[in-house]
């Protein structure tokens, strides 16, 4: 119910929005926030909004799928890898346009709210998962970067979805820890810097998981399928510079990474208003997740994302940070919900180390 309501307000707000964006002459100039040749000019509200900030590349790869023109990237092979490395949006873009280009806009259209749908079931399951009451859960939707992938038609929420439901399903049974990493790895093909929930998830398992005897190499071989995702993003990245000749890191029109600190010491005083304010909820969810659970691994998680930004470039940090760390906004907030009315009534202790409730 839950997922079904975010996805159709979603869809909602996303049709006002569109119905409110202006679409340019066609004899007009490109803005200089157009680095696709997809929609230039756009032909209509929906391929304008599309046209404001990253949709336009899922857009593209959507009618690409193989990722194999460059020619449409206005600062060709390097750009086009950098977005093809994360390449689960544009598979489900093609598949649900049935391979027209004609479908591609729609079909995005219909990901993104399908991605902050499934963003708001994913964090029920794991918030039951870890014990915590799911009844809240689903206003993780309202994180600032699950909002602004609405506004601008992009549907990187679904990677974080997709994230939970891998977490929620290694806690579980371990016949579902295929399943587990399967999610995982879809999570990592749509947005690379979820590589850190399954190796927090990982390391949170090999220190706090009880056991009843010393950690060893058989713990490791226990935890080792959660490299898999980590060994597929590899391999695809690998097949990207061979079939192109660069890295995604050699997309450097613009700062997105930093030797550390650099970045945030030439953010600072570029921040804005709502800018800030992302930071300053960030600061409050994470302190207020290792108040309440610090040994949570959905805090964790939370935390390891946030020390992802110490090597974050200018770039990211000064415009629209709090989208590639939606994870960590929605990890963290999994973490400050009350502990389920079963937890309440337990014994003080039980629960926050309990193996049948993981944390």
């Amino acid at each position: 119910m839950a997922a079904g309501l975010a996805a159709v307000g979603a869809l909602c707000f996303a049709l006002v929005r569109i119905a409110l964006i202006d679409v340019p002459p066609a004899d007009q100039p490109s803005a200089s926030n157009v680095f696709v040749t997809l929609y230039e000019p756009p032909p209509g509200h929906l391929e304008a909004a599309i046209n404001i900030s990253d949709g336009q590349a899922w857009a593209a790869l959507g009618a690409d799928p193989t990722a194999s023109h460059p020619e449409r990237f206005k600062d060709g092979p390097a750009e086009l890898v950098y977005r093809a490395q994360r390449p689960l949006y544009g598979w489900l873009i093609w598949g649900l346009s049935l391979g027209q280009r004609g479908g591609v806009a729609p079909a995005l259209l219909a990901l993104t709210c399908v991605s902050i749908g499934a963003l708001a079931a994913g964090a029920v399951v794991l918030a039951d998962r870890l014990g915590r009451n799911p009844t809240f859960a689903p206003f993780a939707v309202l994180m600032p970067g699950a909002m602004l992938s609405v506004v601008i038609v992009c549907p990187e929420a679904l990677s974080v979805a997709l994230a939970l439901f891998g977490v929620a399903a290694w806690l579980g049974s371990r016949r579902a820890r295929p399943l587990a990493v399967l999610l995982l790895t879809l999570a990592v093909l749509g947005r690379e810097t979820l590589v850190l929930v399954p190796m927090t998830l990982a390391v949170h398992q090999f220190l706090l998981e009880p056991r009843d005897d010393r950690r060893s190499w058989r713990d490791v071989v226990d935890l080792a399928p959660l490299a898999v995702p980590a060994l597929v993003y590899g391999a695809w990245v690998v097949s990207l510079r061979a079939r192109h000749g660069v890295w995604p890191s050699d997309a450097a029109s613009l700062e997105r990474l930093a030797t550390p600190f650099h970045g945030w010491a030439q953010a600072l005083p570029r921040l804005e208003l709502a800018r800030t304010g992302s930071f300053v909820l960030a600061a409050v969810l994470l302190i207020a997740a290792f108040v309440r659970a610090p040994r949570s691994v959905a805090s964790w998680i939370a935390a390891a994302f946030a020390l992802s930004t110490i090597v974050m470039g200018e770039n990211v940090l000064a415009t629209e940070s709090y989208r590639p760390l939606l994870a960590m906004y929605v990890f963290a907030f999994i973490a400050v919900l009350p502990r389920a009315a079963v937890l309440d009534a337990a014994p003080a202790g039980v629960g926050e180390a309990s193996p049948s409730v993981p944390q």
